[in-house]
């Protein structure tokens, strides 16, 4: 209870008062609302084409992967380096959709690159 210390249910029983009387403050846990169908296609669609355009630069898997781990790693809050992932299975939430941005612009400045030449 807000602002009250040291007081227990029993105690306000008393005079009546009862946790389904009370109005409470809920707060968001670390538990994901349900997706739904329409988010879970557009995390895989994101997914397929983090693989398709890493698979157009590298037709190394190994290279693919490395590559998705330097672009996936990221500073934390902390200053620490957050390690990348290494598989675009492994992306999802926010990570994926800033993942996928920097996998694009990656892909497109590398594609570029070769049109230079």
């Amino acid at each position: 209870m807000l602002g009250l210390d040291n007081i227990t249910w029993e105690e306000l029983k008393i005079y009546g008062i009862t946790p389904e009387k009370c109005a409470s403050v809920g707060y968001k846990t670390s538990q994901e609302a349900p997706k739904t169908q329409a988010t879970v296609n557009k995390e895989n669609t994101l997914r397929a084409e983090i693989a398709t355009m890493l698979a157009e630069v590298f037709t190394d898997p190994k290279e693919r992967s490395n590559q998705l781990e330097m672009l996936s790693s990221f500073e934390g809050k902390d200053g620490s380096m957050i390690s990348g992932l290494r598989s675009p299975k492994e992306l999802s939430n926010k990570r994926l959709f800033i993942v996928h941005k920097k996998v694009k612009d990656w892909h497109t400045e590398t594609v570029a690159g070769w049109d230079k030449k």
